[in-house]
């Protein structure tokens, strides 16, 4: 009985003491998203308010800013989105490079944005 008791004390006190040892990793997140669910949805709802415009255009900006300081990937979309955002109000070369950022940097948006641009703009360079 004392054996068992002596045994079961063991465990639990190394049980006990390793546990304190164990490091909790918090895995960054893949994207950095900011705000773009609250300003993606005010725009959906509410894309003639040029204020919402501006608001959802500068919310993709920071985003986009924010990815490369961090040395990270931008989401899938974020350039296509926040190009169609600058065509829209006429900064069209600006525009086009953010389109063909989204073809470079995800590759298989090529055929796609390749349309996008071939409509657009007449060729797909």
């Amino acid at each position: 009985m004392k054996v068992r008791l002596g045994k079961f004390v063991v465990i639990f006190a190394v049980l006990i003491t390793s546990t304190g040892c164990v490091q909790e990793v918090k895995k960054e997140p893949l994207f950095i998203w900011g705000d773009y669910q609250y300003t993606s949805t005010d725009y959906g709802k509410h894309n003639e308010d040029l204020e919402v415009v501006e608001k959802h255009t500068q919310e993709l900006e920071k985003i986009i800013n924010e990815s490369k300081a961090g040395d990270r990937k931008v989401a899938p979309g974020i350039y296509a989105e926040y190009a169609e955002l600058l065509y829209k109000d006429g900064k069209k070369s600006e525009a086009k490079r953010f389109f063909l950022l989204e073809k470079n940097t995800y590759p298989e948006s090529s055929k796609f944005m390749n349309q996008v641009v071939y409509k657009l703009y007449g060729d797909v360079k």
